[in-house]
């Protein structure tokens, strides 16, 4: 099992100035938001007055005959494909998608989503060097309730759900955006190479907030695997990192990784057996994280 190999700056820039043609309308990239590990997230706007801002991630534009960069490439337009299906306000709203090539010398991939006004969830309990129980849980409640729409009527697991991928709007309400490791409640994880049509299997999603059947090719994916990261969550945004016990490894890793008090790390421990079905349920291990106020 590996990850998906790093790029350098240069092979993801996607030069100011460039214009996305989106149907009628022509969209200009501006400055850069923000950088992840497999693509690059710019401010735009369309070459209209009054025209408000929008965000533009777009995958890396180097050459497409290496294998990571073709699996960045169907990654980003296998999440334009989710995020289209998605209709909740706890979700970043998609506006278009698909591939563009003006201005560049190959063409791109690219999302044409909302700007998201605000902060991250890690950014937020990072500064305060962590949250208080009450604001924690009250954190976690929220994004148990865009899992209920996900699980329910979407038939979905975000695939990477972390403190880094949920935004704070200025109003306090919370967006998950990232879904490119997003699959059917049922289906099987994105760590199969073949799911992205590599011969490779590539592991996509965030240690330490990765459920263990996330990794195994032949596993059947359910709700239990948001029950994980969201035990993480919570100890991420309580104590920024933590680790968790099922993660010697990072833990070994970052020594430093402090403790929790021990009601909350109990219902932690209820929410990432290694075993998902014997995975406390979202529902039981919601009001048990309620409860911890």
């Amino acid at each position: 099992m590996r990850r998906p190999p790093a790029y350098t700056s240069k092979a993801c820039d996607v030069p100011k100035g460039s214009v996305i043609t989106s149907g009628p309308r022509r969209l200009i990239v501006g400055r850069l938001l923000g950088v992840g590990g497999l693509s690059r997230v710019y401010a735009a706007y369309y070459d209209e007055l009054d025209s408000p801002e929008v965000a533009v991630k777009s995958s890396v534009v180097g050459e497409w005959s290496d294998e990571g960069t073709v699996a960045c490439r169907a990654s980003l337009l296998w999440e334009g494909e989710v995020l289209s299906e998605l209709t909740h306000p706890g979700i970043v709203h998609l506006f278009s998608f698909g591939l563009a090539k003006e201005g560049l010398a190959r063409e791109f991939p690219f999302l044409i989503m909302e700007l998201l006004n605000g902060e991250s969830l890690a950014k937020r309990s990072r500064e305060a060097g962590g949250l208080r129980a009450e604001a924690a849980v009250s954190f976690v409640l929220a994004i148990g309730d865009i899992l209920r729409y996900l699980h329910y009527e979407a038939q979905r697991t975000p695939g990477d759900l972390k403190t880094e991928n949920i935004f704070i709007m200025p109003d306090g309400t919370l967006k998950i955006f990232d879904l490119a490791a997003s699959v059917r409640i049922g289906g099987h994880s994105t760590c199969s190479g073949e799911f992205f049509g590599l011969g490779t299997r590539i592991l996509w999603g965030s240690p330490p907030y990765t459920a263990p059947e996330q990794e195994d090719k032949a596993a059947v994916i359910t709700g239990a695997a948001d029950v994980y990261a969201l035990a993480l969550v919570l100890g991420q945004l309580m104590a920024p990192g933590y680790y968790g016990r099922g993660n010697e490894h990072l833990v070994r890793a970052h020594p430093v990784a402090p403790d929790l008090p021990e009601n909350v790390q109990l219902v932690i421990d209820l929410m990432t057996t290694r075993n998902p079905a014997e995975r406390v349920e979202r529902e039981t291990a919601l009001r048990r994280v309620s409860a911890l106020r």
